[in-house]
C-alpha cells in the first residue's frame, strides 16, 4: 500500500468549496488537472461516474463514502487493487477552509503509483485547490 496527501487552506465559504467540488460533472470546467469527468447519478454512496485527469489513463470509479458537507472518499478499480481517493474540509479559523485530498493505492500498482504519479500529484494538486478556491467564490460558482 502507498499513501500520499496534500493539503491547503481555503479562504471561501465551506458549503461553496463543498458544492463546487463535488458537483463532478462540471470539475473540468476550473480544475486544471481534470480532462473529463460525470457522475452517473446523485452525489451518493454507490453512485459510480468516469474521470480522465490530463496526462493519465482515465477510469471508472464509486463513490464509497460522504459526509454530507465535509468529506467524500471514491474507489477506483486497478488490477489487483484499487485506487482510493478522500476529499476532506475542514472550517478553520476567521473564514479558512482546510482542504485536504488523501491518495491510498492497493495492489501491485502502488510502487508505480508512488514513483511516477504522486510527484506529480503533489506538484498539481496546489493549482488544484486554488482553482477549487476562485470557482468557489465567482458569482453562481458554488451552485
Amino acid at each position: 500500500m502507498y499513501v500520499t496527501e496534500c493539503t491547503a487552506t481555503l479562504h471561501a465559504p465551506l458549503s461553496a468549496l463543498w458544492r463546487t467540488w463535488t458537483d463532478i460533472d462540471h470539475l473540468a470546467e476550473w480544475d486544471p488537472r481534470e480532462e473529463y469527468a460525470r457522475l452517473d447519478g446523485p452525489f451518493t454512496v454507490g453512485t459510480t461516474g468516469y474521470s480522465k485527469q490530463r496526462g493519465n489513463p482515465g477510469g471508472p470509479f464509486m463513490i464509497t463514502a460522504v459526509e454530507e458537507g465535509t468529506s467524500w472518499t471514491v474507489r477506483c478499480p486497478m488490477p489487483g487493487g484499487d485506487l482510493r481517493i478522500g476529499h476532506r474540509l475542514t472550517q478553520g479559523p476567521a473564514g479558512q477552509v482546510h482542504g485536504h485530498v488523501r491518495y491510498e493505492v492497493r495492489g501491485p500498482f502502488a510502487p508505480l503509483f508512488r514513483f511516477v504519479f504522486a510527484p506529480r500529484l503533489r506538484r498539481e494538486l496546489p493549482a488544484s485547490f486554488a482553482a477549487l478556491e476562485r470557482r468557489a467564490v465567482q458569482p453562481g460558482g458554488g451552485q
